[in-house]
């Protein structure tokens, strides 16, 4: 194995003013890195050190990037994306166009490992025009490399074959066209094409010295191994399998000994063989076993189910599957591959009930059989009820995401376009819910998980979550919630939600116009208990009285007729009766044909907080309140009646104009946008027709997209969507109307060029998107940020290290930043005196007293501004300080 050998000019430092040096330094690090990932990881180190202390800002970076690549290869992905993306910044203001491609391939496979390739490639094609524009073929090949490995672990590798080609024509020193050949072997073999993939691996083998790289050498072997076993010449297959295990052992990388063996039993599951791929995978089996080696014996019990399903020995396969989903919740970061293990173990499960259904029909009579079937069938709901979680956790990421996305700032089209995307992933996510909740109910395996949530948001979520559905019907949804509501609550928020969801999903499907309403109300039933009634009422089609009792049995709905037209599984009501009734309440229903429904479920809660958030409109504003559904007009009477508002209600644009004339002045119009007769825009023309209108403040609501053209500018001083949120309409108002004098008061941002210099800020946020913009916003202020993602590395890192303050995110896994600045404060040290500054998302005037009376010492909204950023920090430090 080589080792990184100490540079003759290291002591002296020569290699700082020295390009040659340095690049010679360079270049013997990054080979030996293969090799030597440890040894390499601390001379990188060492370098970037002695590089920082002598200002030679290049250098520095240069290694920041290699100690990232380091980092990634021992599995330290946070801190090689940390190291990736600070030497990428650095490297940008320098310009320093090469080193620029090499640190943002870097980052680019740091994104890949994140499962983000979106991300990834569009870097790597950035990298790729700066290469090109330099030029500089060695960073060409670089990209084209790193592109065709992404195409390949994509399974894209007719793209992965061009990059590779690509990258042949290019300058390539040894090992990297050792690298290009073998994986150019690889995705040829891939795509069963063997001929072409022996003339790649016999050109690497006669150009490779095996002593000098016995890792790429034994690939090389592997990859003729797959080959031979393609074209069917198993007896010279063996030999180059037993060759590269001999290579692989000399390696220092035990896991890889088992490789040759998996992949040359993955042939011979192509090829059907499925006695051959076992002998191939007890071997593999039995030297993984040994070491041990995790990720190799999941791919082993994985590859085991299928030989062994397939040669009809299902107990056996059952227990492999076992044994691949008890090693698949130990491993970290394979949230995808989940989901294609669960699509896996629902198809060999289909195989056990087809295979058992057979069986009863021939021995219908033998005790055996009927046996067998039983057990298949109790099998099939295990694998069902265990792989639920696993199924959904992806569909939940693109949901989740999504909803994330609709939280910044987006203009009306785009909105409407995410939650296209959301709906569409609902719909989806709604359906594998119901199957597979079912089956989990039906084997006992379904639980209870209490914690804190806010009800509030909750409703909120799922009303906005189903309003596109529901727009693009032409019906209404609105959610009226009490302040008394506004409080936190002890539960489990997923189970509500997921009665709220299937609830509101039908009253939304089976509604054709109207409006659907979401209403919630708190009778006390302790000091800290309360019942909490939820209903849901529509204007649909309505249930008939003789059918309402079965409703709520499995795969039934009240019409079959309705399934034709409407859709679903039927278990949607049946699921949300048993949940309602795990979690201690109960479910019924009022409802006429023709006249609508209402489902209601009521549920013992404990009150954690019952406070709430209330803020008020000192102001205290005369609104003119103008929508045609009168559900609209009392949510918005109640809330703006809790902030000190005095509301005048208006059901038509006409009786708008009439009250405006008759009962003004008014301090503001909130009107509707979608009425009978007059919509919003015809009624606000004629109110801003008059001499009064034409400088009082206006919101539109909508919810349909409209343009942002001059004539709506003109009409309306700002617009927000429907369903409507209490804090968006709350943030509007505040917008428009502006804010009192004595709350504008702030410290002036300083007019130097980085107001920030020299500051060392900790940053706790757990989105990685968020944690750049971060990052690129410090270090443009002159500040120095470092990263934790939640709430207890916050706290650990405070007392590990000095910050001069810490940006704190509110909602984070583990432990939230509420929670992490009581700790923080009750610790018996110096630290707990250290500077904290909310970030978050919650823009409620509520919000930034909770986050002081939490031990906060300032507070920011998302998304941020800098201008307030560097206000707040100066503010805060300052008060420091004075102190």
């Amino acid at each position: 194995m080589a080792q990184v050998q100490k540079p003759r000019s290291w002591d002296d430092q020569l290699w700082l003013t020295n390009n040659e040096l340095f690049d010679q330094l360079f270049e013997d690090l990054s080979y030996a890195r293969f090799n030597d990932p440890e040894g390499t990881l601390k001379r990188a180190q060492d370098l970037a050190q002695i590089a920082q202390q002598h200002d030679n800002r290049l250098a520095y970076a240069a290694f920041c990037y290699l100690e990232a690549g380091c980092q990634r290869g021992n599995g330290n992905l946070r801190e090689s994306f940390r190291l990736a993306t600070e030497a990428y910044e650095l490297l940008k203001e320098l310009n320093a166009p090469m080193h620029t491609v090499r640190s943002m391939n870097a980052l680019a496979l740091c994104y890949n490992e994140l499962n983000n390739p979106k991300v990834a490639f569009e870097i790597l094609f950035e990298a790729q025009g700066i290469a090109e524009q330099i030029p500089s073929p060695k960073e060409i090949a670089l990209c084209c490399i790193n592109l065709g490995f992404i195409y390949s672990m994509q399974d894209r590798d007719e793209d992965a074959i061009l990059s590779y080609q690509r990258a042949l024509k290019e300058e390539l020193d040894a090992r990297q066209r050792f690298l290009v050949l073998n994986n150019l072997a690889g995705s040829l073999n891939e795509l069963h094409r063997p001929i072409e993939a022996l003339i790649y691996v016999e050109t690497g083998l006669s150009e490779a010295s095996e002593a000098q790289e016995p890792y790429l050498y034994a690939h090389f072997c592997t990859n003729k191994a797959m080959a031979l076993a393609e074209l069917g010449r198993l007896e010279e297959a063996n030999e180059w399998t037993d060759k590269s295990k001999e290579l692989f052992k000399k390696t220092g990388h035990p896991g890889a000994v088992a490789e040759p063996h998996l992949d040359l039993a993955n042939v011979f599951l192509c090829q059907e063989k499925y006695d051959m791929a076992l002998e191939q995978l007890k071997e593999a089996e039995k030297i993984s076993l040994s070491i041990p080696a995790r990720p190799n014996i999941q791919r082993i019990s994985k590859m085991k189910s299928e030989a062994l399903a397939a040669l009809g020995l299902y107990e056996e396969a059952y227990n492999a599957l076992k044994m691949h989903h008890v090693l698949s919740t130990e491993v970290a970061n394979e949230e995808l591959s989940r989901s294609v293990r669960a699509a896996e173990l629902l198809q060999q499960a289909s195989y056990a009930k087809r295979e058992a259904e057979l069986l009863r029909e021939v021995n219908k009579e033998l005790l055996s059989a009927k046996e067998l079937a039983e057990s298949a069938n109790r099998s099939k709901s295990e694998f069902l009820a265990n792989m639920s979680h696993e199924i959904r956790t992806p569909m939940n990421g693109v949901i989740g995401m999504t909803a994330l996305l609709l939280d910044t700032p987006l203009d009306d089209r785009q909105r409407e376009y995410v939650r296209t995307i959301r709906t569409s992933g609902d719909s989806l996510l709604t359906i594998i819910n119901d199957i597979l909740d079912f089956s989990k109910m039906e084997s006992g395996k379904i639980t209870v998980e209490e914690h804190d949530f806010n009800l509030r948001e909750l409703v909120e979520d799922v009303c906005e979550l189903l309003s596109a559905r529901a727009y693009e019907k032409g019906i209404e949804i609105s959610c009226l919630i009490p302040n008394e509501i506004n409080g936190t609550f002890h539960g489990d928020s997923d189970r509500i939600r997921q009665v709220l969801v299937n609830l509101a999903g039908n009253a939304v499907k089976f509604t054709e116009k109207g409006e659907v309403a979401i209403r919630c109300s708190l009778k006390k039933t302790g000091k800290r208990a309360a019942d909490i009634l939820i209903e849901v009422h529509d204007t649909g089609i309505g249930i008939p009285k003789e059918t309402q009792g079965k409703i709520f049995e499995s795969f039934t709905q009240a019409d079959g007729s309705t399934r034709r037209k409407f859709g679903g599984t039927g278990l949607g009501l049946t699921i949300s009766k048993r949940l309602v009734e795990l979690m201690g309440g109960h479910i019924a229903v009022d409802s006429a044909p023709g006249k609508g429904s209402t489902f209601r479920f009521c549920l013992p809660l404990q009150i954690v907080d019952d406070k709430g958030l209330k803020p008020v409109l000192t102001q205290n504003l005369r609104v003119l309140a103008v929508d045609d559904i009168q559900t609209n007009l009392t949510i918005l009477r109640e809330q703006l009646g809790s902030w000190g508002c005095q509301v005048v209600e208006a059901e038509s644009g006409t009786d708008a104009i009439k009250h405006f004339k008759e009962k003004g002045p008014f301090d503001l119009i909130i009107m509707d946008m979608q009425m009978p007769d007059m919509d919003g825009m015809d009624t606000m023309r004629a109110i801003r027709s008059t001499s009064t209108g034409k400088k009082t403040p206006s919101i539109l609501l909508s919810s349909m997209y409209l343009p942002d053209n001059a004539d709506t500018k003109s009409l309306f001083t700002m617009r927000i969507s429907k369903p409507i949120r209490q804090s968006y309409l709350y943030d509007a108002i505040m917008r428009v109307v502006g804010t009192p004098d004595e709350e504008a008061k702030d410290v002036q941002v300083s007019t130097t060029e980085k107001p920030l210099d020299g500051l060392k800020i900790l940053v706790a946020e757990d989105n990685l998107v968020n944690q750049k913009v971060a990052l690129g916003l410090l270090n443009r202020l002159g500040a120095k940020a470092e990263f934790v993602a939640n709430g207890q590395d916050a706290v650990a890192a405070v007392q590990k290290d000095e910050y001069d303050l810490v940006l704190m995110d509110c909602h984070m896994p583990e432990m939230d930043g509420y929670e992490a600045t009581k700790a923080i404060r009750e610790l018996d040290s110096p630290v707990a005196k250290t500077r904290i500054i909310a970030m978050t998302a919650n823009a409620m005037k509520g919000d930034r007293e909770y986050c002081l009376a939490c031990g906060m010492d300032d507070y920011v909204a998302k998304p941020i501004n800098p201008h307030e950023l560097v206000n707040a920090i100066q503010r805060t430090l300052a008060t420091e300080k004075a102190a």
